[in-house]
């Protein structure tokens, strides 16, 4: 019966209407799609530093004959580490290096969402709402950090200082709620350690990452040890003494 109603359903649904979809398109299309940009396009040249010329050499030394095409996401993360980001002639750089198709890197950046393929802000606040997250009430930490950076959501704040992004999970979910600040993690969040945070960065500091102003150990219980209360037993324990 349901199969029927579907069928008939089906009947009277246009086909070349899309279904409902909520994913903003900062998180879909255009991942994949490129536009030549005045501050993104071929014509502009992008070279590697001395520094990571070297560093470049030493990566595809690890790779054998016939495979340094292998580096390429190690190459990828140079060229966006140098640049902030990852312009379209950042890309025809590392296929010159690995000599492969263009497409072949193309293929890489469109999938990898470390990749960022438009201009960021100095420090690119990653803010985690994924279930863990959400039920310590994630929601809080992205309106503190948005109020704090004067930014939205997707968006880059006027000064250059701060991106900030929507994730899913980041691994860090006995310490949730958490955001990522470029390779950093700030754990155990709070509306007021967050807009700390943000400030620090504002005044051209580091603040250390980690758990912020947190009772526990690292991701001990947040009620305390449960097990593992005493010290290790020695060598030797459970080992019968006639053996």
């Amino acid at each position: 019966m349901l199969t029927s109603v579907r069928r008939a359903c089906g009947l009277f649904t246009p086909r070349n209407i899309r279904g409902v979809q909520t994913t903003a398109n900062r998180g879909s299309d255009q991942l994949f799609v490129h536009r030549d940009s005045e501050h993104d396009n071929p014509n502009i040249p992008f070279e590697f530093n001395e520094a990571n010329k070297k560093r470049i050499k030493a990566l595809l030394a690890i790779y054998p004959e016939g495979h340094k095409r292998g580096a390429m996401i190690p190459l990828l993360d140079l060229a966006q580490r140098q640049h902030g980001w990852l312009p379209i002639s950042a890309m025809h750089k590392v296929a010159e290096i690995l000599e492969v198709p263009r497409m072949r890197v193309y293929e890489v950046a469109t999938f990898y969402t470390m990749f960022n393929r438009r201009p960021m802000g100095k420090y690119h606040v990653q803010i985690c709402t994924c279930t863990p997250c959400w039920l310590r009430d994630s929601d809080s930490i992205v309106n503190a950090v948005t109020k704090a950076t004067n930014c939205e959501i997707g968006s880059t704040s006027a000064d250059k200082l701060f991106t900030i992004s929507e994730v899913e999970c980041l691994g860090a979910c006995a310490n949730a709620p958490m955001f990522q600040v470029n390779d950093d993690y700030y754990e155990d969040l709070t509306p007021e350690t967050a807009t700390a945070i943000i400030n620090a960065f504002k005044k051209g500091e580091r603040p250390a990452p980690g758990p912020q102003k947190s009772p526990r150990f690292a991701a001990d219980p947040a009620g305390g040890l449960t097990s593992l209360t005493t010290p290790p037993p020695g060598p030797g324990f459970g080992i019968r003494s006639d053996l």
